[in-house]
């Protein structure tokens, strides 16, 4: 199978929009500001005025002034010439002004639009579609569509004009030369025909790879420690090589296609005014055209020449602009998946329960991710959805927010679907605290009053006291008007979080969902944001989803989740007596121990003896081995262990989560699994000096006990028996 290349998506063949239908897609753009067009056409009517009438002028100033060396007629003429040159200079700076202000309208209705679809499209969008894509869309392609609205449009609409006006004027001046040069240009015009479609589908091939090059560079940098990792460098620059050649042919190819059409218009225009003049000097010598006859015609002629040579400079913006446009309505076609239903009502304030009545879902192109689900969560209770990575709680979270629709079912608010009422009135009554909670590069008081707009300067610090990070704010040098910094660099994690703490509250909400809210953070600080969020969940619907069984044992009700399904729920003692799955990940999490700030951590034998390599080990044995586990701590996107290198340590995750990849030969990494508290790997490297078969790389900051393989061998060393039966655990576990 052929190798999908770093960083690319492969979506499917779309349809190359047309220039004929980018010029109506332009109509519709301009018609409501048709005031302003007729401005622009005002503007343009001196030009073509001068360029219709200066060649008459110039036949009389030969036939009646000079030839007669009549210097009156001369000074009357002249002055009339004179007249049309300073109209025409005065409608240029209006064509320019008003063609102007005309494109800069257009555009900002257009780049509002796309900015305003921009913020309807579903999450699953953003997350099949690059980021650097649809960047090079906001700026090239909306550039070129500018370029050509505000510069290449009006000139084309003048030459257009005086192509026709020009030569109607030829057949007043000579009706013979005029007709051979009508029949010379519609035989020309069919060289568009031809060329034009292989054009319009180069430049979009041209808009595409360039969008891709755009794309990877971006991601490219943002995938450095990834790269690094696996020692990608050299992949990624023949990939990146062979990207940059297929838009460099694909450039070439744009440009030949596009020189053809020009040349062939161009030169064939200056041809048929070689022809003409020739013809026409024949004429005059033969005494059938007086000599300021001839000057004139060749004059108009050149003008509807040069109007022909202007069209072969607007074909490649044209063209460039008519795949911009394609690109530019490809993303206002996307469907609103989620979106208020035709006569949607608000949303009653919440009083009873929130219900999901035999919901399934699945992504666009995906398996079932939710599959029946139906429980109820009253008022003012406190529930967590739980279960291992991929089971589907995010997804259910998500459905309480109504940022996806079920795919069949329903989620409803005290008996009333959810997708009946405004998203507005719905997402009024829900506050909601990420795991990592975006901070914009503003104020942290207009950071916090994103969470309700209208907030008063004191509400906004009223929420901050709740949110206990008041105190820390006041002590900052500009305090609440203290930039965040990019993406709130300025800030630790946990005041982060508790800015995002006081963000949702400030809506006053009474719903609050908790998206991994602390996962992210070290133990001391976990506990200290969990105390605040107990605080704050006081009165108020709580709805969490977390991978820590040890921050949900106190709440109303959990519901345990399995590969889409719901196969338990209770509290957390009725769920440890089921003895079902609930059971099994509080005990993989439990009997390992961190203090407050995360730098110590240590197991239990007990523990150590549900490691199926070490349960051939009795609890004497396992208590020795206890003391030899070392705490490693690792930040977040840093890789714990590479592929191919060889193994002589045992990890076991104590918290965060990380992800395990394996590259093939060739190729890029390919994420197999995530790993999160309980977890473990590397179990083989106790007794093997083996390869690793992957990479582990961390999602969150991470804390590992690991065991050397030279203090395990000298524990087995002194009980022989054991190593032969560890040995057989190791066997079904390879």
């Amino acid at each position: 199978m052929k190798q999908q290349r770093l960083g690319q998506l492969r979506p499917a063949r779309r349809p190359v929009q047309g220039v004929g239908a980018f010029l109506r897609a332009t109509a519709s753009y301009l018609r409501p500001h048709w005031v302003q067009c007729l401005l622009v056409l005002l503007a343009i009517s001196p030009s073509i005025a001068f360029y219709t009438i200066q060649p008459l002028l110039f036949r009389d100033i030969i036939d009646e002034a000079i030839l007669p060396r009549d210097t009156r007629r001369l000074g009357e003429l002249m002055l009339f010439l004179s007249s049309l040159v300073l109209l025409r200079l005065l409608g240029e700076v209006g064509k320019e002004y008003f063609s102007t202000r005309v494109a800069a309208t257009v555009m900002s209705e257009l780049r509002l639009k796309m900015f305003n679809h921009l913020q309807v499209l579903s999450l699953d969008f953003y997350g099949q579609t690059q980021a650097g894509d649809l960047m090079f869309r906001y700026t090239n392609d909306l550039t070129a569509i500018d370029n050509f609205i505000s510069r290449e449009l009006p000139n084309g609409i003048a030459r257009t004009i005086t192509l026709v006006a020009c030569g109607a004027m030829l057949f007043s001046v000579d009706w013979r030369l005029a007709l051979g040069s009508v029949l010379a240009v519609m035989l020309l015009a069919l060289s568009p025909r031809f060329l034009g479609p292989k054009a319009d589908q180069a430049s979009f091939q041209l808009q595409e790879e360039s969008a891709k090059v755009a794309s990877t560079v971006q991601e490219n940098i943002g995938a450095q420690a990834l790269i690094k990792a696996f020692g990608l460098q050299d992949l990624a620059v023949r990939q990146f090589q062979a990207q940059i050649k297929r838009a460099a042919l694909t450039s070439v190819r744009f440009g030949l296609l596009s020189g053809l059409l020009s040349a062939t218009v161009g030169v064939g225009g200056t041809s048929i005014s070689v022809l003409a003049i020739g013809v026409g000097a024949y004429l005059v010598i033969r005494g059938d055209m007086t000599m300021g006859t001839l000057f004139s015609f060749t004059e108009l002629l050149w003008y509807v020449a040069e109007s022909l040579q202007g069209f072969s400079s607007i074909f490649r913006p044209l063209q460039q602009a008519s795949a911009a446009n394609g690109r530019i309505r490809e993303i206002l076609g996307e469907p609103q998946r989620v979106r208020d239903a035709p006569g949607a009502k608000p949303l009653p304030p919440f009083s009873q329960e929130i219900r999901f009545n035999d919901v399934v879902f699945r992504y666009p192109g995906s398996d079932v991710n939710l599959n029946r689900l139906s429980f109820s969560i009253p008022q003012g209770s406190s529930v967590a959805f739980v279960g291992s990575s991929g089971c589907g709680k995010s997804t259910a979270l998500n459905l309480v927010a109504r940022l996806y629709d079920p795919t069949s079912g329903s989620v409803t608010y005290d008996g009333v679907d959810i997708r009946t009422v405004t998203q507005e009135s719905l997402r009024g009554q829900i506050g909601m605290v990420f795991q990592d909670n975006f901070l914009f590069n503003i104020s942290i008081r207009e950071n916090i009053r994103l969470g309700l707009p209208e907030a008063t300067d004191a509400e906004v610090e009223d929420a901050a006291k709740v949110a206990e990070i008041h105190d820390f704010i006041m002590r900052l040098p500009r305090g609440y008007e203290t930039p965040a910094g990019e993406r709130g660099g300025r800030l630790s994690g946990g005041q982060r979080q508790r800015i995002g703490i006081a963000r949702a509250i400030l809506r006053r909400p009474p719903i609050l969902l908790l998206d991994e809210a602390t996962s992210a953070l070290d133990p001391a600080m976990e506990a200290a944001i969990n105390a605040t969020l107990e605080r704050v969940a006081m009165g108020r619907t709580s709805i969490s989803m977390t991978h820590r069984l040890s921050t949900v044992k106190n709440l109303d009700r959990i519901f345990v989740l399995d590969r889409g399904r719901l196969v338990e729920s209770g509290r957390h003692d009725e769920l440890l007596g089921l003895n079902g799955m609930y059971a099994r990940l509080w005990r993989k999490q439990g009997g390992m121990l961190l203090n407050d700030d995360g730098s110590q951590a240590r197991i239990e034998p007990s523990r150590l003896a549900r490691i199926p390599i070490l349960n051939a080990l009795d609890l004497t044995l396992l208590g020795e081995i206890a003391p030899l586990f070392v705490t490693e701590n690792f930040p977040e996107d840093r890789t714990v262990i590479h592929q191919g290198d060889q193994g002589d340590k045992f990890y076991i995750l104590v918290r965060g989560k990380v992800e395990v990849l394996i590259a093939p030969p060739s190729g890029e990494p390919r994420r197999v699994a995530i790993l999160q508290d309980g977890d473990f790997f590397g179990e083989i490297a106790l007794l093997r000096n083996a390869p690793r078969n992957a990479t582990v790389r961390t999602l969150s900051p991470s804390a590992f006990l690991t065991l050397t393989r030279g203090q395990f061998n000298d524990l087995l060393d002194r009980a022989p028996d054991l190593r032969e039966a560890v040995e057989r655990v190791m066997v079904g576990r390879s």
